[in-house]
């Protein structure tokens, strides 16, 4: 069974858009919010910011880890044998963002040995998760239908409005895909 986050650490990979959106959300569930990114940034409900070379070390604090990264060369199969090694076995993973930042076979096996308590997953290597795929099997997983993004027609307006207004205003838009970037 999957805890409160509240009084926890909750680790944030990836600061973006999406990932400074979850952090402040988790921020106001009254959790303590770290952050793990590739270049220094601040963000004020963020209690420290750790660059992706010291990710043992925020892999190490976290009881939440939350996965807000874009899928690029540098991010596939992110998490692996010994990420999940540098984590308590408390921890419990939150991937709302790409399937292949984990290894999934290294995930698997984290949680069959109970290396990590549990996970909770929105997006998988292949979606729809195939019928036969042994998470379905596992007891400390939850699967959801990748339905983690705004998806009611409320929730899309708002951005929609909030980028017409900024294109009225001659702003850059907000979820602008960057090509050089690979998201």
């Amino acid at each position: 069974m999957v805890e409160s986050i509240r009084s926890k650490t909750v680790g944030v990979m990836g600061l973006g858009s999406v990932g400074s959106t979850l952090a402040y959300r988790i921020h106001l569930a009254g959790a303590k919010v770290i952050g793990l990114v590739e270049q220094e940034r601040a963000l004020p409900y963020v209690e420290r910011v750790y660059l992706l070379t010291e990710m043992d070390a925020f892999l190490q604090e976290v009881d939440f880890l939350v996965l807000a990264l874009p899928l690029t060369d540098r991010t596939e199969g992110i998490l692996g044998d010994r990420e999940f090694a540098q984590m308590k076995e408390s921890a419990y993973l939150i991937n709302v963002n790409r399937g292949p930042l984990v290894q999934e076979r290294a995930l698997l096996d984290a949680l069959s040995q109970k290396r990590i308590a549990g996970a909770v997953l929105d997006v998988f290597d292949e979606e729809p998760l195939p019928a036969n795929h042994p998470l379905w099997e596992a007891e400390n997983v939850v699967l959801t239908p990748h339905i983690s993004g705004p998806s009611l027609p409320e929730e899309i307006t708002k951005v929609f409005l909030r980028n017409l207004k900024r294109f009225e205003e001659g702003k850059t838009l907000e979820g602008v895909v960057d090509i050089s970037q690979g998201y």
